[in-house]
């Protein structure tokens, strides 16, 4: 009886291993991303880029929270992440408010420029 429970627990061990590699596989947005991704969809990322150095931690996180009331999708974890980015300035952060190409989404839309108006 042992016997045919054997290849069964093989199999799930195999499986869990598999699903722990695969999570620790994907990368982290960066903060350049997250600013692009969380930012962009209510208005444009000049809006934060200027704010930056001039507001406090306590300042950005009441901003983030008023985004969440608003309607903005981020789960906790990158939520914190951005704080930490806005409040630190990281590289990333700073590349994406100075270099629109380098960040533009899959469709091809500049984040930080609206279009000219015709």
């Amino acid at each position: 009886m042992l016997n045919r429970w054997i290849p069964t627990a093989a199999i799930a061990v195999f499986l869990l291993l598999g699903a722990a590699a695969a999570g620790q596989g994907a990368d982290p947005p960066s903060c350049g991303q997250l600013l692009v991704n969380h930012c962009d969809s209510c208005h444009y990322i000049s809006r934060p880029c200027q704010l930056l150095g001039k507001k406090g931690r306590w300042r950005w996180k009441r901003s983030l929270e008023a985004m969440v009331r608003y309607g903005a999708k981020i789960n906790p974890t990158e939520l914190d992440r951005l704080l930490d980015c806005l409040v630190d300035q990281e590289p990333s952060l700073l590349a994406a408010c100075k270099d629109p190409l380098r960040f533009k989404d899959a469709a091809g839309k500049d984040p930080y420029h609206p279009p000219a108006a015709e």
